[in-house]
């Protein structure tokens, strides 16, 4: 079986290029051609879609992001690439956002203890447990600038963090399961051997993913992590009336934390997608 294939390439504009493809019988001339007229397109519309952007308020001082790879020269888009520019993201939007992420999925209960545990640390040093404390500080630090290698930390110190951040336990979820009982839970006994894997879930682990999602270019810049007290600044307030240390053998509690590296280049937010 044979099969015939025809194609054709039309171009307008004033100085648009002619197409010669019977000239071509192998067709290599014109597949460069065609790439290197591709490629200049993507460049100009790129070009001329930023500086439309930056009339209407865009950042001047955008990032470059070519065929994903950031702060190449545009010039080296391949012929079916892509240009993205990135405005530069105010660190203060970032850090309050990303507490109200994690304050919206904090669990309630009886006493509100959870959620009035959620420390901020910067470069160490605690400087807010609520969203207004919060808020007070970046006003502040704001007017004197955020540095490259600052570093801010989320974290909650309630003794019982990990475990309900393990267990999935978030704003709505009273943490009864549901569905099917498990194999041990209806005979006693387990078909699993070794040691099981949890993953976290709550609302430390949830509002990571969302942040990471929604602060694209800055995912790279931050990370969640179980850390021990007494790590990187990570201190329970005197008299919070909480333990920091296991009964059985005086080992430190883990805390659930999501840490951002601030970074003049990597606080962005997409904007414009070529």
């Amino acid at each position: 079986m044979s099969v015939n294939v025809s194609y054709s390439v039309h171009e307008t504009g004033k100085n648009s290029k002619q197409w010669n493809l019977a000239a071509d019988f192998t067709g290599e001339n014109t597949l460069k051609d065609l790439e290197a007229s591709l490629k200049q397109t993507l460049i100009k519309v790129a070009l001329e879609t930023k500086e439309e952007e930056e009339e209407k308020g865009f950042d001047r001082n955008a990032r470059v992001r070519v065929d994903n790879k950031f702060d190449r020269d545009i010039n080296t888009v391949s012929a079916f690439g892509k240009i993205e520019y990135f405005a530069r993201f105010a660190a203060k939007e970032a850090i309050l956002n990303i507490y109200k992420e994690i304050e919206i999925r904090s669990p309630v209960g009886a006493t509100g203890i959870y959620k009035s545990s959620n420390y901020v640390i910067y470069n160490d040093r605690h400087v807010a447990s609520s969203y207004t404390e919060l808020k007070a500080f970046v006003e502040m630090q704001g007017k004197k600038g955020f540095a490259d290698n600052d570093t801010i930390r989320f974290i909650n110190v309630t003794p019982y963090a990990r475990k309900l951040e393990l267990k999935g336990i978030k704003r709505g979820v009273r943490g009864k399961s549901k569905g099917k009982k498990s194999e041990k839970a209806r005979t006693g006994k387990s078909k699993i051997t070794g040691n099981i894997i949890k993953k976290p879930n709550g609302a430390y682990y949830l509002a990571y993913r969302v942040a990471r999602l929604k602060y694209k270019a800055v995912a790279n810049f931050m990370k969640f992590a179980f850390l021990p007290g007494g790590a990187r600044g990570i201190t329970v307030m005197p008299g919070s009336g909480f333990r920091t240390t296991f009964v059985k053998d005086g080992r430190p509690y883990l805390y659930p934390t999501i840490v951002l590296s601030l970074n003049t280049k990597g606080i962005m937010q997409w904007v414009v997608n070529m």
